[in-house]
């Protein structure tokens, strides 16, 4: 469905050519949800945002990303705004940046519904936002941005997301800023999208990629460093960072990670994790490791398994 071969994206600084994320390689097949998981500023919603071309205009962005047999980083403005809504929705790390506070809700929905080609019926409409758990449609989508609760905001961001039927869903943070009821309720709800199209989902929360993935990528510093199965990563991590973030979980040790990611702006020769790691041997220091396969369905960056 989608595949990302060596993309890298990059801005210029005063500070040089700053990379955040680095030869990146990743597959979302058909019906399965994959989810990006780690650290905030590691790269995943630059990678969200690269796919449907919604980077700042300074940035630059290298390799393929193919969704079937489309190359998008080849395709004219004209072409992908063809693919937005359509092909692929978008659900937003923050609802209130994608949502219009001078239209209703209903408004907006239509706009989207239209400019997708579907019909903006208000049977439709009031379908689409129950499908979303949105109690008593009517009177929600009369209302505007700022008079609806974070939890509800972030429902119409799903919705806006789904309302075109898209092949695929880009769902970056959907669950951040949320309580417990409404996490829960949104979690469900992305749980049944799951059944009916391809996911990719981004996110820092274990426990939303736990109930939510079929595979799991974990990056750090701009760098896949393991893939693997929802159901293999949670029994066992490979990568010293994997196994650091599930040890930082509060089922588990809740153990802090030492240290800091090293900076976009810093050159580092060997493994980006180095000075974190507590099994770092010499050649760490000064020989980058190569993502490789290291069973059926996994694949870590690390000397130990070169």
């Amino acid at each position: 469905m989608l595949k990302l071969r060596d993309v890298r994206i990059s801005f210029p600084s005063e500070e040089g050519v700053l990379v955040p994320v680095d030869t990146v390689d990743l597959d979302v097949n058909r019906n399965e949800t994959f989810t990006i998981i780690g650290e905030s500023g590691c790269g995943k919603s630059l990678i969200a945002n690269s796919i449907l071309g919604l980077l700042p205009k300074d940035a630059q962005v290298s390799g393929r990303i193919y969704l079937e047999d489309d190359d998008l980083l080849t395709l004219t403005e004209k072409a992908l705004k063809r693919i937005r809504g359509r092909r692929v929705g978008m659900v937003f790390q923050n609802p209130s940046s994608s949502l219009n506070p001078v239209f209703t809700m209903r408004s907006q929905l239509a706009e989207i519904m239209k400019y997708s080609g579907k019909s903006a019926t208000i049977n439709k409409m009031t379908e689409i936002t129950k499908s979303v758990g949105i109690d008593d449609p009517i009177r929600r989508l009369a209302q505007y941005p700022h008079q609806l609760s974070g939890g509800f905001k972030q429902r119409f961001a799903v919705a806006f997301g789904t309302a075109s039927d898209p092949d695929m869903l880009i769902a970056d943070e959907p669950t951040t800023g949320l309580d417990i009821t409404i996490k829960i309720q949104l979690i469900e709800m992305l749980a049944q999208l799951h059944r009916e199209r391809s996911i990719l989902l981004i996110t820092h929360d274990l426990d939303v990629a736990y109930t939510l993935s079929d595979r799991i990528a974990v990056m750090y510093a701009g760098e896949i460093v393991e893939i693997a199965s929802a159901s293999a990563f949670f029994s066992r991590q490979f990568h010293p960072y994997a196994r650091s973030l599930m040890d930082s979980h509060p089922s588990r040790d809740m153990k802090p990670i030492p240290g800091t990611a090293p900076h976009i702006s810093q050159k580092v020769e060997g493994c980006r994790f180095n000075d974190r790691c507590e099994y770092g041997h010499a050649c760490c220091c000064n020989k980058h490791p190569e993502l490789v396969q290291v069973d059926v369905d996994r694949f870590v960056r690390c000397h130990a398994y070169a």
